[in-house]
């Protein structure tokens, strides 16, 4: 696909001048004015962005930076609307509606803009074809997201509906609201901390995007609600308990038996029950003897490449390299209760919860606490323990900062410790 192309209306003004934005697709051209402008000095032809100079002062830069980061977007808008049109709708896309789309995009209408209500907005966001900023070429956005955005969105209509008179308007986004908004998913919804803070996030990203719209005028009103996340109690399995449940003999339960074999296969590649339960015989090949599993991840579209750990190749050849269907993952985490009773799973666990702003602490037996998220922070924390660098186990998981990794990570501090323990630094020299 073509790139958008800008120009000045006027190179040789000395006054700011328009910057227009111009676009050949399909034989076909439309010129677009951006309502940007700078002067021509500022001007680099070559990159068709404002020249930034570290030398300028700190206001003209940011008005610069403001200018190439719109340039960007018109740029990121052009493609999506492109695979909009002639993907989604299968509709050949022309300068009459891609100028439409542009201007619903950048350019709002004052007399219909108070007309529009946050809510409204939201309502149009979550329902229209989204897609991921980063992506290029962009793809949409994952299903299961746009069920978490729409849910969200059905909160926040329920605490208008409850608590503010049916209307949220452009002017009521602040902390106030997000802290309102917050209190009723803890008291009303009994939503944990974690779910609220999610539900906030959300909230502020909708808030972003309508800033973004020129909707917002005040980008301190977003900057003061954001949501939240506090650190969660979760399990890994330790090699001995992994080992059992490997060994366990369910061949008189096909449903448990595979579930368990998808439950190692998901501990021994780290990866999400998303990725694990759709392994097929074409995922697999040999380099210089050794096999790999290669994937492409579901909910990032990374193509990752992972060594095959023995006990996997033992289950693969079990099944002739052609697994059972899987069953769906809430069923899937019920057998697994199942599996860890049956293997002994016991050791008492002390998880701290808070539900609606009220923080309990209760006991649990280490069965009663697997699910099939478990084999994935299994998989890297074994990883970690056996010494492979949190470089490698992120190109296994698709982690993309070494912070993501690392809350994954479920060791001890006294495990922790015994790993640094067994460095060169803590021991004598021979």
């Amino acid at each position: 696909m073509a790139a958008p192309h800008f120009i000045l209306k006027d190179k040789k003004s000395e006054n700011d001048t328009l910057i227009f934005l111009l676009y050949r697709f399909a034989n076909e051209r439309l010129k677009y004015s951006t309502s940007r402008k700078i002067k021509p000095s500022l001007w680099d032809a070559k990159t068709q962005r404002a020249r930034i100079d570290p030398a300028d002062g700190a206001t003209l830069r940011q008005n610069l930076t403001r200018i190439n980061n719109k340039l960007n977007d018109y740029v990121s808008k052009i493609a999506k609307i492109k695979l909009v049109w002639e993907e989604v709708h299968e509709k050949t896309l022309t300068p009459k509606i891609l100028r439409a789309e542009l201007d619903k995009a950048f350019k709002i209408d004052k007399e219909t803009k108070p007309n529009i209500t946050f809510l409204q907005f939201v309502e149009q966001y979550v329902n229209e074809p989204r897609f991921i900023e980063k992506s290029n070429p962009p793809r949409p956005l994952n299903p299961e997201t746009i069920r978490k955005y729409k849910i969200a969105y059905q909160h926040l209509l329920e605490f208008a509906n409850k608590k503010r008179k049916n209307k949220i308007d452009f002017d009521d986004i602040n902390e106030n609201l997000r802290n309102d908004f917050l209190k009723y998913l803890r008291e009303t919804r009994d939503q944990s901390d974690n779910t609220s803070g999610k539900n906030c996030s959300i909230l502020h990203m909708f808030a972003s995007a309508a800033f973004e719209a020129g909707l917002i005028k005040d980008k301190n009103q977003i900057d003061r609600i954001k949501g939240f996340k506090v650190e969660t109690f979760n399990i890994y399995l330790t090699e001995a308990e992994l080992d059992t449940i490997y060994k366990r003999d369910f061949s008189k339960n096909e449903t448990l038996d595979s579930v368990r074999d998808y439950f190692i296969i998901g501990c021994r590649t780290a990866l999400r029950f998303s990725d694990f339960t759709r392994i097929k015989k074409e995922n697999f090949c040999t380099v210089e003897d050794k096999e790999l599993l290669k994937i492409r991840l579901k909910k990032t579209s990374q193509d990752i490449v992972i060594p095959v750990h023995w006990q996997v190749k033992a289950i693969l050849k079990k099944h002739h390299y052609n697994l059972p269907a899987p069953v769906e993952n809430q069923t899937a985490n019920e057998h697994l209760k199942t599996i860890g009773l049956l293997c002994g799973l016991k050791e008492k666990m002390i998880k701290g919860t808070s539900i609606g702003g009220k923080q309990e602490e209760k006991i649990y037996e280490k069965w009663m606490l697997l699910t099939t998220h478990t084999a994935r922070r299994t998989g890297a924390t074994l990883l970690f323990k056996a010494g492979y660098s949190a470089t490698s186990i992120r190109q296994i998981t698709g982690h993309t900062s070494e912070a993501g990794l690392m809350r994954y990570l479920k060791l001890s501090k006294e495990e922790h410790a015994l790993l640094m323990a067994k460095g060169n630094y803590f021991n004598p020299q021979k």
